[in-house]
């Protein structure tokens, strides 16, 4: 049963990200961590959400920074 709880919080934590919501998705990856880490490494599709997941913040940083000094161009 536990498995079956570490891909349920895997999938809240994917949807999470895809709505955006980076807080949720670190949340639900830590959920699924501790209900049973070993989905991690047997199965390559959690083994790219729980990357993703840990990567939000930096890829929103990146994103924030490029599109920002795209604006900063545009403007003068």
């Amino acid at each position: 049963m536990p498995t079956a709880y570490a891909y349920m919080y895997r999938y809240l934590a994917r949807l999470s990200l895809t709505a955006g919501d980076a807080a949720k998705a670190v949340h639900f990856i830590n959920q699924a961590l501790a209900a049973n880490s070993s989905i991690f490494y047997r199965d390559p599709r959690s083994l790219l959400t729980l990357v993703a997941v840990r990567l939000a913040p930096l890829a929103k940083l990146v994103i924030k920074r490029s599109l920002g000094s795209v604006e900063y161009r545009a403007n003068n």
